[in-house]
């Protein structure tokens, strides 16, 4: 078992079934709605509920995308923030994909 305990191994995966969830939610969508329609408000909420819990799931991969997405939001930078966000849904595509494939 690669020297991990059975409550190790029970965290992993409660870990990966959260990262699902989250890679899985409307959150996403809703940011893009937000940003596409110029309402940099709702878009920077969005951002401020999403940035919550990439630091609680430890998402590494999004903390840079996600602090460049808040510069250009609050810029209210909408070329920028389209192609942040794009950048980010791509990798959250890949991310859901191999967490899926590992079930």
């Amino acid at each position: 078992m690669n020297g991990e305990t059975g409550t190790e191994i029970g965290d992993a995966e409660e870990q990966r079934k959260e990262i699902l969830i989250f890679l899985e939610s409307y959150e996403f969508m809703k940011l893009g709605q937000a940003v596409n329609r110029g309402q940099w408000d709702s878009a920077m909420m969005t951002l401020r509920r999403m940035d919550q819990k990439v630091k609680k799931l430890e998402i590494k991969e999004f903390e840079q995308p996600m602090k460049g997405l808040r510069l250009a939001v609050s810029g209210r930078n909408e070329l920028q923030a389209k192609q942040i966000l794009a950048m980010l849904v791509a990798k959250r595509v890949r991310m859901r994909e191999a967490l899926q494939s590992t079930k």
